[in-house]
């Protein structure tokens, strides 16, 4: 839901704040734990895109991963 259809539909301005606050509000998650959640998953996505030697994939999992940093809890 946060990253999807894409990793780039993700990172146009403003999308994963909207979608993060989508989930927040559908499911009750603390929004701390769904960002740190989120950055995990990126970290982890871009070590297995890297490995998959696919780095533009890589670079956009990290991308998302510094977006969700920058997200007000």
């Amino acid at each position: 839901m946060l990253c999807n259809p894409s990793h780039e539909r993700a990172l146009v301005p403003g999308r994963l704040a909207r979608q993060f606050e989508v989930v927040v509000g559908a499911t009750g998650f603390a929004p701390r734990r769904l960002r740190d959640w989120l950055i995990a998953w990126s970290a982890l996505s871009s070590t297995w895109f890297e490995l998959d030697e696919r780095p533009e994939r890589a670079a956009s999992a990290a991308r998302i991963g510094e977006v969700a940093a920058g997200l007000a809890v």
